[in-house]
């Protein structure tokens, strides 16, 4: 059987978490415009099945490990925080910028039942691994992950 995955940018923000996004990044962009909840960045993500499992991988290189946040709920893996800008003291003119900073958010949506004991997250070396063991018996709650 199949599984259906679907990856979407998160877009579900409060007033007060855009209120606070702005302000907190309105005088410290590097961006000359103002930059509203939209421009998030997408980091490149992998999702993989095997008989035994969902492995979504993600490049999250430079994320601090407690700036990331984790949750499953009705069958949807959210995967959101922050990338910090680098600390640079003099004044820059950027030549080239590929390096996205500040917030994201993928929504992976599985459509299989997942085992709500059995997720585990690990942060390696810039990649973000999350294993969602299958469980076809029981029902997924809500829960937030930790990663290890």
């Amino acid at each position: 059987m199949e599984a259906n995955l679907r990856i979407t940018s998160g877009r579900f923000r409060n007033h007060d978490e855009e209120m606070e996004f702005l302000f907190s990044n309105f005088f410290n962009s590097k961006y000359p415009i103002l930059v509203t909840s939209e421009k998030r960045w997408h980091p490149p993500t992998d999702v993989l099945e095997t008989d035994e499992e969902y492995m979504v991988v993600m490049d999250i290189a430079s994320v601090r490990q407690e700036d990331i946040q984790l949750t499953y709920e009705n069958g949807v893996l959210t995967v959101s925080g922050i990338r910090r800008e680098l600390q640079i003291s003099k004044k820059r003119h950027y030549h080239k910028m590929e390096i996205d900073f500040g917030p994201f958010e993928r929504r992976i949506k599985i459509s299989a039942r997942i085992a709500d004991n059995a997720i585990k997250a690990c942060y390696d070396n810039g990649f973000l691994i999350i294993r969602l063991k299958k469980d076809a018996a029981r029902p997924s709650k809500v829960m937030n992950i930790q990663i290890e």
